[in-house]
Formats: C-alpha cells, structure tokens, sequence
C-alpha cells in the first residue's frame, strides 16, 4: 500500500489523459501548466487538513525544471487581470512593502501557471460524474480553487512556499477517475515531445484492459500527431513512407524503451485499412493483465485510496474541531499525531473510517469489527507512547523508533507510518503488553 504514492505509480485524473493537448493553446507556458497538473496528482496523495504544499524547490526536483527559470517574471503575467487591485496601485503597494511581502504581484513563470489552473477554463471539456455516477460535462472548469502565498522566515532570508486546495470535481477525479502513470517516465518523454503520448496511451491502455481489449487501431494522422511528427508532407510523393518510418523510428528507439517496465509487450504494427493496398494503419497492441493481476492491482489501489482519504478526513474534522491548520506550524502536525493515538473521539474515528471503506472498497459484514480492531491497536500503541516515545513527528517525517533494536523509521506520510504499524502489531505485543493492559 504505502509503495503507491510515489513517483513511479500516481493516479492521474483521466481528464488529463483525454484531452492534456489541449494545453498547446498556451504556448509557452504548456510544459510547466503540464508538470503542475502530474505533481498535484502526487501530492494529492499525500495532503493533510485540505491544503497541498508546493514547495518550488521540491516541485523542480521531482518534475525536472530549474528553479530560477520558475522564478523568473512571466513577460505577459495575468495577475493584474485578476486582482481586484490596479496595475499601478499594485506595483507601488509592492515597491512599499517589498515583493516578499503580503503585497507581492504574482509574476513569475510558476505563480503565472498557478493562477491560470485557478482563473481559466484550460480545458474546453472537463469529464466529471453526478452522485448517481452519470457522467456529465463540465465547459467551465477550474483545477485550483484556492491558493495563499505562505512566506517563512528562516534566520535572515525568507522562503516562499505555496498552499493550494484543488476543486471538487478535480479531487473526485482522482478519487474516482483515473489511470496510474510513473512520473520519472514523462520527464525522460517529455525531453523527446512524446509526453502526451505517454498520458494518452496509458490511460486508454486502462479503459481498454478493463474491457478485456489489448489493441488501439489509429489512423496515421492520428499517430503521427499524438507523437509530435509533422504531417505535412503526407499528401507528397513518399511523404506517406517517411511518416510512417518517422513514426516507427520514434516508437521503437524512443517510445518503447522508456514504458518497457510499465507496458507489457508493447508494440506497433501495420495492416491494410478497408480498400487499402498498401499497410496504411497502425495498431498499437499489449499484453493485458489477467484478471486475477487486474484484481490483486486494484485492491492495492484502492486500499491506499481507502486510507488516504481516511487520514485526509480526519485531519479536516481535527482543524475544524481543535485548531486551524496554519502552514508552517509543525506543532498541529505533532498534536494531530497524538490526538490519533489517543482515545479521543474514537466513535468518529471509527464511523470515518467505516464511510470511507464504504465508499472506496464497498461495503462488507465485518468493516465495523476492522474499524473497531484498527483504532484499536492505534489508542494500545498510543498508550506505549505516553512512556517511551516511540512514535513522533520531527522536521516534516513521522518517526518510529524501536528501542530493542536501536532502529528509526521515517515516515513522509502519516497513513504509511499507521498501516506499518498496525500490520506489526504483534511486535507492540509481544515487546510493551504490561504497558498495552494499564
């Protein structure tokens, strides 16, 4: 479960995966709108109290940009357009209280991009379904409900850190609607143009298994410019031939190596279309998964799902009934750690944890005994804490240390830290049982 959230397998809302080429309408800024979208599907993973963090140093590393062209001032920035301030009043608020500051203008090449996925309809046809699981469209959508500007004093210097709460309909998506892609993948693809390949492949490759399919049949057109090949010589004498060589070039040296571990028995072929004498279609063929695989793939998805969103659902009624979370506060992270230990509130613990087993591994007889068994063992652990510190939150990692051996684990998110220790729960037993029975 805990292997999920990572860069090598996030869930990626499949509106993306149908229509991430619509994103060309914005020219320059269309590479970094693309890396913004597939880090907010991974660090939805792992937000807490209904904000994710962008960290633009992090957000460089994992997605493969440089961190001063991020900073660098978008030469058309659209923030002026939706500030509610003037042009000249907000450069002189700036130039008086100084640009890290709650006056800042939001005009680098990342805020640009932030703003756009908060204020514009990237997408002309947002994919979305009603709580009766009809799909409907959405043709004003946004991917960004909110963001605030978080400024950090660290000795002499400052930091900027972002925090963002995604919309609804583009949570329910990632909840509900989505395909599994490795990120380190679509850097080394993207280097290449074939990016939008990447994303559109697999997530037709997911709708198709799930059918019992194994093949897409395109037109050559279509091939050609999901690859990123220019089409225009395909009315000319051989211009067909060098498409098509183009193309299998393309697949074969680039494409196929870089999804070889993800895409099983990946290739490419052509036949004759309907009337046609030459081998004028391509068809893009796999191996699928046996349903067995298919079954055991999703009961590990949609476990992570289950206890993503249950912590997520916790930490949400925690700041409302306890303390508002403040970015920055590593106390709330550390309290909401012990208020999970501790007895407190256990019939809502346990109630959250039986409607998120419902509505994301369905119902069955016995989830209010598990609930019950889960919490459990977490208020056993809790009391082994109250004496030897065992469990703790320090510098953004959730600590377990085991005495016996002299051995720390670390932790970046809170549901791995719990469901590793509650699959060892026998080791509390068996090490702490005199503190588990006071």
């Amino acid at each position: 479960m805990s292997k999920l959230a990572r860069l090598d397998n996030i869930r990626i809302d499949q509106n993306i995966g149908y229509y991430i080429d619509k994103l060309k309408k914005y020219n320059e800024d269309e590479d970094l709108l693309k890396s913004l979208l597939l880090y907010m599907c991974f660090n939805f993973q792992k937000n807490l109290f209904g904000y994710s963090t962008l960290d633009p140093t992090h957000f460089a590393s994992v997605m493969n940009h440089g961190v001063e062209n991020l900073k660098r001032k978008h030469p058309n920035p659209i923030y002026h357009k939706y500030s509610g301030r003037s042009k000249e009043e907000a450069e002189m608020l700036q130039e008086k209280h100084g640009r890290v500051s709650a006056y800042r203008i939001l005009d680098s090449r990342l805020e640009n991009a932030l703003l756009i996925l908060m204020h514009e309809g990237t997408l002309d046809t947002y994919l979305s379904k009603s709580e009766y699981a009809e799909i409907i469209k959405l043709s004003d959508f946004r991917f960004i409900e909110d963001i605030q500007v978080v400024i950090e004093k660290r000795k002499k210097a400052k930091k900027l850190t972002y925090l963002y709460k995604l919309s609804e309909q583009f949570e329910y998506s990632l909840k509900k609607m989505f395909f599994n892609a490795n990120i380190s993948t679509y850097n080394t693809l993207r280097k290449k143009n074939l990016e939008d390949w990447y994303l559109k492949l697999k997530n037709r490759i997911n709708i198709c298994s799930n059918r019992g399919e194994n093949q897409i049949v395109y037109s050559i057109q279509e091939l050609a410019q999901v690859m990123n090949i220019s089409t225009e010589t395909l009315g000319k004498k051989g211009g067909f031939s060098r498409v098509k060589n183009r193309i299998n070039d393309k697949f074969n040296n680039t494409f196929s190596p870089a999804v070889t571990n993800e895409i099983e028995q990946l290739q490419l072929s052509w036949v004759k279309g309907k009337g046609a004498r030459t081998y004028n279609t391509p068809i893009v063929k796999w191996k699928n998964k046996s349903k067995e695989e298919l079954k055991a793939l999703n009961n590990i998805i949609y476990t992570d799902i289950f206890f993503t969103e249950l912590f997520k659902d916790l930490s949400v009624y925690y700041s409302n009934n306890y303390e508002k979370f403040s970015h920055g506060e590593a106390i709330i992270y550390e309290r909401f750690l012990l208020w999970l230990l501790s007895p407190k509130d256990y019939e809502v613990k346990t109630s959250k944890y039986v409607s998120n087993y419902v509505d994301y591994k369905g119902r069955h007889d016995d989830v209010q005994r598990d609930a019950i068994s889960f919490f459990e063992k977490i208020i056993n652990i809790g009391k082994i804490n109250l004496v030897e510190k065992i469990v703790y939150y320090n510098d953004g990692r959730y600590v377990f240390k085991n005495k016996f051996k002299g051995q720390e684990f670390e932790y970046l998110e809170i549901k791995d830290l719990f469901f590793e220790l509650t699959q060892h729960y026998k080791f509390f037993e068996s090490h702490y049982m005199k503190l588990i029975l006071k």
